[in-house]
């Protein structure tokens, strides 16, 4: 016979999974009044002969029928039952909600089958392991075993199925307690910092693209004229750590994944110190990233992050904050020695600009910081939103509820606030916990249990990510946003338009001709000069036009943001992605 210890480390399914069938199985011939052929019907308990002899491996209870002892089949001596029939039993003896005929029949839930409503994500093993009344009762129960590491998991840590899980929770959370999602003064904050971005991008005088730009920046911060790159190469940390090749070498397979190779050529230590200075500009979203999810190895440990303003940056072991890129780097960039690369612009009318307006490389490099810092700037508005979500003990409630239950996941339904009462058998809307000794405790409230169990929750990191969608040309946003954006030049065009017409009229009616006869001489330069005058009057018009319209755009966004912070996302065109450690139930 086998003892209650290699029933749980044997085989390839575990105990816990199988304890659903003993409970099941019990529960149906106890209060149930089924016979054990009837319990083994697979069309009315989703139970079979297979999965008895799971239960009762030996045939020492044949037809179930062992109150106290069973046969050994070999010996004809009696036996203590098998283990997994003991613990149902037991759980049967002692579980409140499973005393008396209230479920009618229960069924075996636990299976792959049915939609799943998270993105990129098509995991479907149901949330109920078992249940009653064919799910119209809201009798869906989630069985977990004390302590095993697996069964007891609310979720599996994928990121697909973490960020479904997230946004999921963020829809619940939102719709039953809007109040403490649009009136909180982080997300009030991370609002405003997205509006004065948006503003900050209303501009038409932009003669360097940003790639140039970017590229200029990344050249500059890798020269002597810098100097980082050369402080760190002779630091004397960074050179006992990283002393030769070979050490290099370790480092780099200490940071691979499965499957993945080291380069076929090992840098050296200015090589690995550049990998990581160009870490630095794309953690500071200064550059583009190479592969958001490789950019990570750049990273070299022993050069910490900080938030801090930092004096010495260029030989301090801390990768430079914002306040620093603002304080001290740009401020260095703008009067660099060195000239731009222009080689690469492609546009001639920017190329035009540069030449005609004779831009030399401190004015260029003035409005490449300009550029680049918006850029940076973005970060703000959505570090401020993530800080918000990712302390708020509502957002963890809703995050531990979606995972025991997985209502959104299997119905797409957004939660009222109350449990979930409705026919779809995946959604689990009841807990038990058992162990070897039986019942444990039972949860009958989803929603209270997960307010009472955000603790749960280890790590929640919650970051955002393009959805996919066309961004709009015209001024650099989703695809989503078009209408609005339509809607907003259609109601300011007509005031550029008056503005436009009262410009042409004033200069070429009073203007120019309106003393035309009396100042013939010199009418040539009085042309050249109103020309200037009417070019740069139709700037400014054009640029107030372009505020007026970004106003118009942020106000929508605003509105928006008051309907919640998924409705926010979903408008601007990003979606969620997390990465959750969720403790074991007990």
């Amino acid at each position: 016979m086998k003892s209650f210890k290699t029933y749980i480390t044997e085989g390839d399914t575990s105990f816990a999974t199988n304890a659903e069938d003993a409970i099941v199985y019990t529960w149906n011939t106890t209060w149930g009044k089924m016979s054990h052929e009837e319990a083994l019907d697979k069309s009315k308990t989703k139970m079979s002969q297979k999965d008895w002899k799971k239960l009762d491996p030996d045939g020492v209870c044949p037809n179930g029928d062992c109150p106290k002892f069973g046969i050994d089949p070999n010996t004809g001596a009696e036996v203590a039952i098998p283990p997994l029939l003991v613990v149902g039993r037991k759980v049967i003896a002692d579980w409140p909600s499973g005393k008396g005929t209230g479920f009618g029949v229960l069924k075996v839930g636990s299976e792959k089958s049915g939609p799943n409503y998270y993105d990129n994500t098509t995991e479907n093993t149901s949330k109920a392991d078992f249940y009653g009344n064919d799910g119209k009762k809201g009798n869906n129960i989630s069985l977990k075993m004390e302590g095993d590491k697996k069964g007891a998991q609310l979720i599996s840590s994928k990121s697909e199925e973490a960020s479904g899980c997230v946004a999921a929770a963020i829809k619940h959370w939102e719709n039953v307690d809007k109040g403490d999602i649009v009136g909180n003064d982080g997300y009030k904050r991370a609002i405003e910092i997205l509006g004065t971005d948006m503003l900050a991008t209303a501009r038409t005088d932009v003669a360097i693209p940003v790639s140039v730009g970017k590229k200029d920046l990344l050249d500059w911060y890798y020269s002597e004229e810098c100097g980082r790159l050369q402080a760190l190469t002779k630091n004397a940390t960074l050179k006992k750590i990283y002393k030769d090749k070979k050490a290099i070498k370790a480092f780099l397979q200490g940071r691979l994944k499965k499957g993945e190779k080291l380069p076929s050529k090992i840098p050296n230590l200015s090589e690995l110190i550049k990998r990581h200075m160009k870490y630095e500009l794309q953690k500071l979203n200064a550059i583009g990233a190479d592969n958001k999810k490789t950019d990570w190895k750049k990273e070299l440990p022993e050069i910490k992050p900080t938030t801090a303003l930092k004096e010495n940056w260029v030989k301090d072991l801390t990768q430079p904050s914002v306040k620093t890129l603002r304080t001290h780097i740009y401020p260095l960039y703008i009067n660099s020695v060195t000239s731009v690369d222009t080689s690469k612009i492609t546009n001639k009318k920017q190329l035009e600009t540069i030449k005609s307006e004779e831009w030399d490389s401190k004015k260029m490099r003035t409005q490449i910081t300009e550029l680049i810092d918006v850029s940076v700037g973005a970060i703000g508005w959505k570090k401020e939103l993530t800080t918000f979500f990712e302390g708020s003990e509502g957002l963890k409630k809703w995050v531990i509820y979606e995972a025991g239950s997985g209502l959104y996941r299997f119905t797409g339904e957004i939660s009222n606030g109350k449990d979930y009462g409705g026919g779809n058998w995946r959604v689990a809307n009841k807990m038990l916990v058992f162990n070897s000794g039986g019942y444990k405790k039972e949860y009958v409230d989803m929603i209270k249990w997960a307010g009472d169990n955000t603790g749960l929750i280890d790590q929640m990191d919650i970051s955002y990510k393009g959805s996919g969608m066309n961004r709009y040309i015209k001024f650099g946003i989703p695809t989503l946003l078009k209408k609005e954006v339509d809607e907003a030049i259609d109601y300011e065009l007509p005031m550029l338009q008056e503005e436009l017409q009262h410009i042409r009229e004033y200069y070429l009616t009073e203007g120019v001709f309106g003393d035309v006869w009396t100042k013939a001489k010199g009418i040539g330069k009085k042309v050249k000069d109103m020309g200037i005058a009417v070019l740069e009057k139709i700037k400014v018009a054009w640029k107030k036009f372009r505020i007026r319209v970004v106003k118009k755009i942020i106000e929508k966004i605003k509105k928006v943001a008051l309907d919640g912070a998924m409705k926010l996302l979903e408008f601007l065109g990003f979606t969620v992605e997390a990465k959750l450690k969720i403790g074991l139930v007990s």
